[in-house]
């Protein structure tokens, strides 16, 4: 039986500096998937960079946020 390992990234769409740091992860090869966080103030990064490279994405669910906006 094979066995895998699951690496996922926590807290994508935080900020610009999490995003950066997932989306080379990603292109290195050295995540699965990551978790996206609807909520935050980057996420439209995130969305954009999951539009243009196929990607294992999941949802962070978060039904409130520290941030006004």
């Amino acid at each position: 039986m094979k066995k895998f390992l699951i690496i996922n990234a926590d807290d994508f769409g935080m900020c610009h500096s999490m995003n950066k740091a997932i989306m080379d992860l990603f292109d290195m090869d050295l995540i699965s998937s990551a978790s996206l966080m609807i909520t935050c103030p980057w996420v439209i990064e995130a969305v954009d960079f999951c539009k243009y490279k196929k990607v294992d994405i999941g949802l962070h669910l978060t039904f409130t946020s520290e941030w006004k906006n």
